[in-house]
């Protein structure tokens, strides 16, 4: 399927802020990336600004659409939250949503957009394990007080484990090393849970 001038333009400008940050991607860059006149950009945004606000909305739909593919198959708890951990991190593997994560992770400190679409992504990882320690609870295979606060753990657990990936460059790069690390943090969570 042909990508339209739109999203050719939203993904150049995300290929572009994932290397030189966001602050430095321009709108002339973006179009000389796509082979278009600068003006034209702003056929399809109002400004710069627009342009960064759906560059995220195009993100989190992805994401959002991905998420919707999981489902809970009702195995035992370490493989439903492997699956669950190997889906996320599968996810970030992706070029675009690699080059996303690291939009966020480079200008979070200083950029409202990039906080803001953060804290969407760990809501929506987070609710999603919420689920699952859910379902283990109530099935009695996990024995948790709090789902809400064993969700959060599991969830910036993983989000922690996918920033220092990134930061050590293994960036997905040594596959082996990844599942063990998956494979390790699920199984102590799980066993940190256990009847």
């Amino acid at each position: 399927m042909e990508t339209c001038t739109k999203d050719k333009i939203i993904l150049a400008f995300l290929s572009q802020a994932s290397k030189e940050g966001l602050n430095n991607a321009s709108l002339q860059k973006t179009a000389d990336l796509v082979n278009i006149k600068k003006a034209s950009i702003y056929s399809h945004f109002s400004n710069r600004e627009d342009l960064v606000n759906q560059m995220f909305d195009y993100c989190q739909a992805k994401i959002k659409k991905e998420s919707k593919k999981i489902t809970l198959s009702q195995k035992d708890p370490k493989e439903e939250l492997s699956s669950l951990a190997f889906w996320f991190f599968d996810l970030f593997q992706e070029k675009e949503m690699k080059e996303y994560f690291r939009i966020l992770q480079s200008s979070k400190l200083f950029n409202l957009q990039s906080q803001t679409n953060e804290k969407k992504l760990k809501y929506m990882l987070t609710s999603r394990s919420e689920v699952y320690v859910d379902f283990f609870v109530q099935t009695g295979q996990l024995k948790i007080k709090n789902s809400e606060f064993a969700a959060e753990l599991f969830s910036s657990s993983l989000l922690l484990l996918l920033e220092n990936l990134f930061i050590q460059k293994e960036s997905f790069e040594n596959s082996k090393k990844i599942d063990w690390e998956i494979q390790s943090f699920v199984e102590k969570f799980v066993d940190l849970f256990s009847n």
